[in-house]
């Protein structure tokens, strides 16, 4: 188990070109957390089990940046009133392990509280369609990952992984 307080500050300034902007100071902190765990059911066969909360402040492009996209075909309005995301996490697999080979299945599960997605706002700056960052209430990523890897001899090994991720 651990466990830490996590805090992230941004700050604008008055700017020359930007006097319609207001300067913005802003701080996010929370306790973020991991309880892993690891059961071990018989011979080279365990039990991996974890559950975390995580956190994360909006960056300062999310937050505060004003202007064209880099690839010119958008505008990105700020947003200095996004919130910060936190996360439940949730992994359980099962692992086989030998001196000669290893498989692992695991199951996954984050649900993300104000997730931070770019929206379209519907409206035109400059000719081009304007977007900002926003909050929404919840995302949910969930999937399976499964890998596996045989010794063949020699320093050759041989070996295979599956990703499925699902995302609300």
């Amino acid at each position: 188990a651990g466990g830490r307080y996590q805090r992230a500050v941004a700050e604008t300034f008055a700017t020359e070109g930007l006097e319609d902007q207001t300067p913005v100071r802003d701080s996010d902190g929370t306790l973020v957390g991991a309880v892993n765990a690891i059961l071990e059911l018989g011979r080279g066969v365990s039990l991996v089990g974890t559950v975390g909360r995580a956190f994360r402040s909006p960056n300062l492009i999310e937050r505060f940046f004003d202007g064209s996209t880099p690839e010119g075909s958008g505008y990105q309005v700020r947003n200095p009133d996004l919130k910060p995301e936190t996360s439940i996490n949730m992994d359980l697999g099962v692992r086989y392990v030998t001196s000669r080979a290893s498989v692992e299945a695991f199951t996954f599960r984050n649900t993300i509280h104000d997730g931070i997605r770019i929206e379209p706002l519907g409206t035109k700056v400059n000719n081009v369609a304007a977007y900002q960052n926003t909050n929404v209430d919840e995302l949910l990523f969930r999937g399976v990952e499964l890998s596996g890897e045989v010794l063949l001899g020699s320093g050759f090994s041989t070996g295979a992984s599956y990703t499925w991720q699902d995302a609300a």
